[in-house]
Order: structure tokens, then C-alpha cells, then sequence
């Protein structure tokens, strides 16, 4: 190491440069939000993001928080499942429809339903959406339902992204629900059932 270099890593611009070099190489900067596929039988392996093949069904939903995190989660390539991390990232419900129960608190950035048929459970906890703008997406699908408290501060829009004129049933009590604007659109249906 030459002095000149030495002497700029002592001063606090130096630092400052080393340090802001580091966390970007350690990807420690802004994240982008991330769509990650439901996979109960934990099998990265034998998923197929076109056809849903080996994706889905019904299972538990935790976190990485959790004592026992379930690793029941695909980025949408590659053989290996991760757990999911709360924050801005999209559930993806593809595959074979069932119920996914919420084992813990889970933050999402929006939901997809790629199937018709899931429910998300969320009795006896709260499913939350973290973003500042987050999406509930029926993707060409008749129904989905969301039973239990959901809340968050950002807006929330309900969207069909298909032909089929989808309808996203929320059935269950919220103390506060989301706290942001609510938009319906695309030929989407929002049916409330209980004080959602």
C-alpha cells in the first residue's frame, strides 16, 4: 500500500469513500422488492414458474423472525427454497390452491394469486402490507380470500390482470385495516365479509 493511499483512508473523507464502497459491494444500498413463490412442499427443484408445476397447496406461513422459520418460499428460479423475510416483497400463490395459514406476523408488499381457490389465513395474526403502495393482483383468476386482520399505512390496490373478472373476498376483522387509499380496478371485485 503506497502512503498517499494510507494517508486518504485516515482522513474522514477517506473513510467515508472506503465505507460507502464497502456497503454497496456488500448490497447494503436501497432493495428493490422481490416476487417470491408459495411452495409448501419445499422443493425448489421441481418448481415450473410457467405452469405452477410443483408450486402451491396448502401450509404454513412464518417468518425468518420466527423460532422455527419454514422454508417454504422460491425466488422463481433455481433448486433452492429460502424463508420469508418480512418487508416489500410479493407473495406469489401459484400452483395447487389451498390454505396457507399464518403461523406469525407477515409484512408483504402486495399479493398475486396466480390460481383460483387459495385462502390466506391470518386468524390470530395480523397480515400487514409494507409498502407505500402495495398491489393484490388476480391474475386471470375467479376468487381468492383473505380471512383474518390485515393493516398497514401505504395504499393497497385491487387489480384483476387478466380477462376473468376475479373477485379478492376479504372475510374477517381488523382492528384498523390499511390505513391508505383503496383502489379497485381492472374488473376486479373486492367483497368485504366481517368489519375488514
Amino acid at each position: 500500500m503506497n502512503q498517499q493511499w494510507t494517508h486518504r483512508i485516515s482522513s474522514p473523507a477517506g473513510r467515508a469513500a472506503v465505507t460507502l464502497t464497502a456497503l454497496l459491494a456488500l448490497g447494503t444500498g436501497a432493495s428493490r422488492a422481490a416476487n417470491i413463490y408459495w411452495d409448501s412442499d419445499t422443493n425448489g427443484a421441481n418448481n415450473n414458474i410457467s405452469t405452477g408445476a410443483g408450486l402451491g397447496a396448502a401450509g404454513n406461513w412464518n417468518n425468518l423472525a420466527s423460532g422455527t422459520p419454514l422454508v417454504n418460499w422460491w425466488p422463481g428460479s433455481g433448486t433452492t427454497d429460502q424463508t420469508w423475510v418480512n418487508g416489500t416483497d410479493t407473495a406469489i400463490f401459484w400452483g395447487t390452491a389451498g390454505t396457507v395459514k399464518l403461523t406469525d406476523t407477515i409484512t408483504v408488499g402486495g399479493l398475486r394469486f396466480d390460481t383460483t381457490g387459495y385462502t390466506i389465513s391470518a386468524t390470530g395474526y395480523a397480515l400487514t402490507f409494507g409498502a407505500g403502495s402495495d398491489t393484490i393482483a388476480l391474475n386471470n383468476i375467479a376468487a381468492a380470500t383473505v380471512t383474518g386482520a390485515v393493516g398497514g399505512t401505504g395504499a393497497v390496490t385491487i387489480t384483476n390482470m387478466g380477462t376473468t373478472a376475479g373477485t379478492l373476498t376479504l372475510n374477517g376483522t381488523s382492528t384498523a385495516g390499511w390505513s391508505g387509499a383503496t383502489t379497485i380496478s381492472n374488473v376486479a371485485t373486492l367483497a368485504l365479509s366481517g368489519s375488514n
